[in-house]
């Protein structure tokens, strides 16, 4: 009885077997030397063909950096999400293997509509003739609607893609300079950008706004032109101003061209209003002021005066402004600005209702600032004091007029930080994002300039891998197939042994 209990144990064993995948395996398989190398030449073959496909997908590179400094912001991902053009990207005189190429990928697995391709002289003689790609000079070229009538190009120089923070580290700025290109080609029209200028206005090398309108020109966005105010009579504002800037003023600007400023307002004209209010101005600022009264904004001739956390030198010259999180414009800049003198604003709180108004803070003092009057050296209590603001008015059904002001213009100016110990620098590099993010805003181009990564060291636009590294990772590569070659030896030794 026992025998009979054991043959039938092992017979439910074998049935369980034969009905196991791995067991049928096992048995029609791995017990003969040629099925056995059969099995391994076709893993190999398998591992062969999905990496060369895999290869061909031409897919971006893994990030595993902290803060993925190599992959696109969801800025960038939301920028070209819906972009209808085509888009193609040519790169010159960059390694294919490179952080730069490798960040176009990730533009194309955002949207198909961007392609890309590395230019070579010698594949590519009638593309480089064409575009003058003569020189060895590093860049990437970007065209929308190539071949058409409306193709529209864009040149990145490699020497574009770093710049410097507000703490002159060197940084990598290729994701911003790329992403704004895409957007400047693939635009109908390009944002034109007002500078108001001529009598009146505060020209004074203090507070000039030169290298400002150069950088917004040079940014590739927009396009800069100069509006004189000189000949009240023939001014006007042209209807291709997306923004108007208003600059500070010493003495009052003329009651014909207030009167077409604020007609341009009324009509949803967009304004960027820059003050200093340290400036003894010329008799009183009636006109100018009327253009402000639309916004319920008054200006007083004071400046803010920081605690000790909130100064940067000996003097009250200089302090860092606070930045509202959440707001559009401060929201993705990582650092306060450096301010000089700002005055404040102030909101007629009673009107604003009237007049069709709404305003939001963006750029502050600390709550333990006080604020000192010029004339009376006067100081008021403490509290947080508005240095920055942007303000809505609702001119029309549907149609809005959209403002940002600004109680401080030096601080965006070409002043020599020299009492700061960077004697070769304007203030302008302390404060760029913060003035940039506000001509976006007000020109409808959203927060393309706040593309930042939080890393503040050089990220280099060639190779992602050192030398070791790249090393060690091709070995791992290859080494996989002959392991499993391997093994299937191993195996095929313990058999015979068994047998």
């Amino acid at each position: 009885m026992k025998k009979d209990k054991e043959i039938k144990n092992n017979s439910e064993e074998l049935n369980k077997n034969d009905n196991n995948l791995v067991y049928k395996f096992k048995k029609n398989f791995m017990t003969n030397d040629i099925r056995t190398i059969l099995i391994i030449l076709i893993l190999i073959g398998i591992f062969i063909v999905v990496n060369l496909y895999v290869r061909s997908l031409n897919l971006a590179q893994i990030d595993i950096t902290k803060d993925k400094l190599y992959s696109l912001t969801d800025t960038s991902k939301n920028a070209v999400k819906y972009i209808n053009n085509d888009i193609h990207i040519y790169v010159w005189g960059i390694d294919e293997i490179s952080t730069t190429v490798d960040l176009l990928k990730q533009y194309n697995s955002e949207n198909k509509k961007i392609t890309y391709k590395v230019i070579t002289r010698d594949k590519d003689k009638d593309f480089v003739e064409k575009y003058y790609l003569e020189d060895d000079s590093p860049l990437i070229l970007i065209i929308a609607n190539e071949g058409s009538k409306n193709e529209r190009t864009d040149y990145v120089y490699a020497t574009d893609l770093q710049s410097y923070d507000a703490s002159y580290n060197l940084v990598d700025v290729t994701e911003q300079k790329v992403t704004n290109s895409i957007l400047r080609v693939n635009s109908d029209e390009i944002p034109i950008v007002y500078f108001l200028s001529g009598t009146g206005f505060d020209n004074t090398d203090i507070s000039s706004t030169k290298y400002f309108k150069q950088y917004v020109s040079n940014f590739g966005l927009y396009d800069t032109k100069d509006l004189s105010v000189t000949n009240a009579k023939e001014f006007d504002i042209p209807k291709d101003c997306s923004v108007l800037v208003l600059p500070s003023v010493e003495s009052d600007i003329n009651k014909t061209v207030a009167t077409k400023i604020k007609k341009y307002i009324t009509n949803g004209g967009n304004i960027l209003i820059l003050n200093n209010s340290f400036l003894k101005n010329k008799g009183k600022l009636t006109n100018y002021q009327s253009i402000l009264d639309l916004y319920g904004i008054t200006m007083p001739k004071n400046y803010i005066i920081e605690d000790s956390d909130h100064m940067i030198s000996s003097t009250s010259s200089y302090m860092l402004g606070t930045l509202s999180l959440t707001h559009q414009i401060t929201r993705n800049i990582k650092k306060e600005p450096v301010l000089y003198f700002p005055g404040t604003i102030e909101f007629d709180t009673k009107k604003i209702g009237s007049l069709k108004v709404t305003y939001s803070p963006f750029l502050q003092s600390s709550s333990n600032a006080n604020a000192k009057d010029f004339e009376t050296g006067n100081l008021d209590k403490n509290g947080n004091y508005i240095i920055g603001a942007t303000v809505t008015k609702n001119v029309a059904d549907g149609v809005n007029s959209n403002a940002v002001v600004f109680s401080t213009q030096t601080s965006f100016s070409d002043l020599s930080a020299t009492d700061l110990g960077y004697n070769n620098y304007p203030l302008f590099f302390f404060t760029e994002e913060v003035i940039m993010n506000s001509v976006a805003y007000l020109a409808d181009k959203g927060e393309y300039y706040s593309i930042s990564k939080l890393d503040n060291s050089i990220v280099t636009t060639n190779i992602v891998t050192t030398d070791n590294q790249d090393y060690i990772i091709r070995t791992v590569i290859s080494m996989v197939p002959i392991f499993i070659a391997c093994i299937g030896v191993i195996v095929c030794i313990n058999r015979n042994r068994k047998k």
